[in-house]
C-alpha cells in the first residue's frame, strides 16, 4: 500500500523524523507515531510503500480505519483522484 510520507505522518500522528530500519531492507524506514509505528520502503519523491504496522492504541479497529483512510486519500497511487 502506497501513501505519501506527509499523509502517513498525519494518520499515525508522527511528530518526529523517520529513521532507517535496515533490518527490513536497504530502503526501509520507520515512522514512530502516537497511534502506531509504521515500517515502509522509500519509493522516492516522498512516497512510501507500507511494509508493517505496529498499532499502539485502538487495536484492530484502528488498523482497519488506518487502511481505509489510506485507500481513500487522493494522494494514494492508483486512486481516481490521484491519477
Amino acid at each position: 500500500m502506497e501513501v505519501t510520507a506527509d499523509r502517513l505522518n498525519e494518520l499515525i500522528k508522527c511528530h518526529s523524523y523517520h529513521e532507517r530500519a535496515p533490518e527490513w531492507g536497504e530502503r526501509a524506514w520507520i515512522a514512530h507515531g502516537e497511534c502506531a509505528d509504521v515500517v515502509y520502503w522509500d519509493i522516492s519523491n516522498s512516497w512510501c510503500d507500507i511494509v508493517h504496522v505496529q498499532v499502539k492504541r485502538g487495536g484492530e479497529d484502528w488498523l482497519k480505519w488506518f487502511y481505509e483512510e489510506t485507500l481513500r486519500q487522493p494522494d494514494t497511487i492508483g486512486s481516481e483522484a490521484g491519477q
